[in-house]
């Protein structure tokens, strides 16, 4: 009985490191997609009212350099989406765990 309640207390506490990663993860990526997106168009839209001969210069002269940093900038969030999403996983591979819905997994006999 009490090897269960100690095995219990480690699922839920795991239970609750998991879902503060993933509420961390999801945070961080909020801010990530916001600073990625809405800054660049936000600056770019800014100078296009304010100076549209100066951006089209600027555009032209640097053309190599805006088209990798924009490779880099949408290369760089999908990564840490990826990682939310692992996150994500492993909350829900715990609750269900949690649930009994895996156990009849584990306790499968092998197929040949």
């Amino acid at each position: 009985m009490r090897c269960a309640m100690l095995r219990l207390k480690r699922w839920i506490s795991l239970a609750q490191i998991a879902k503060v990663n993933e509420q961390r993860s999801s945070d961080m990526f909020r801010v990530i997609f916001l600073t990625y997106v809405s800054v660049p168009l936000a600056l770019a839209a800014m100078l296009s009212e304010a100076a549209p001969d100066f951006l089209r210069s600027l555009i032209s002269d640097n053309a190599n350099g805006i088209v990798i940093l924009l490779i880099g900038s949408v290369i760089f969030p999908v990564m840490y989406f990826c990682g939310n999403w692992r996150a994500k996983q492993i909350v829900w591979t715990i609750d269900l765990f949690r649930a009994n819905a895996l156990a009849s997994l584990t306790n499968k006999p092998p197929t040949h």
